[in-house]
């Protein structure tokens, strides 16, 4: 994992809906020590970014069409992925 000390921990940002991915980016900006690298809107495409990007930390929406965060998972290996920070709009 990045260190926090020498530079700043790498986020991809996962969500189906452009208005959360905007207000995670506002959120993420806002802290110095994380930095957006890349945002995806589905599962499929994030599973590509993360084997391309290889983030430190993903920030997963639960439920999105075609593949969900558990899909996106199980298609990296629980054991090659990042650190997950799920969100969702469920209560």
């Amino acid at each position: 994992m990045t260190d926090p000390k020498t530079s700043r921990v790498r986020a991809l940002l996962v969500d189906d809906e452009p208005l959360a991915r905007q207000r995670l980016r506002m959120l993420v900006a806002s802290e110095d020590w994380l930095e957006v690298v890349g945002e995806c809107g589905d599962g499929t495409t994030a599973a590509a970014a993360i084997q391309k990007l290889r983030p430190d930390l993903v920030f997963l929406d639960v439920e999105m069409p075609g593949a969900s965060g558990f899909d996106v998972i199980e298609a990296i290996g629980a054991d090659r992925m990042p650190f997950v920070v799920f969100v969702t709009a469920y209560d």
